[in-house]
């Protein structure tokens, strides 16, 4: 997560193939590319796939990591990016 692209507001079969199309080709982001570089992982192992749920209008939302990303030796520890509406920017 946050390395894709997430398409949002998907709302028939048509925009739905194009979001699709548009989150595989993701994997060739810069982004992506510089942290598969830096994590010294082969660019050509990665398969892409694509998590399709339906939204619901929310008032609040976030993501839960179960690892501290800024400190990997704090194993008790959790981090929580939260924000009101649509979550697309804390992911």
């Amino acid at each position: 997560a946050g390395l894709y692209t997430t398409v949002p507001n998907v709302t028939d079969e048509n925009a739905l193939a194009k979001a699709v199309k548009q989150s595989w080709a993701s994997v060739f982001n810069y982004s992506a590319y510089e942290a598969r570089r830096i994590a010294g992982l082969p660019h050509d192992s990665v398969k892409m796939s694509v998590f399709v749920q339906q939204s619901i209008n929310a008032d609040l939302s976030g993501v839960l990591v179960t690892i501290n990303p800024y400190d990997i030796a704090q194993k008790n520890s959790a981090y929580i990016a939260a924000k009101r509406g649509l979550g697309i920017r804390v992911v």
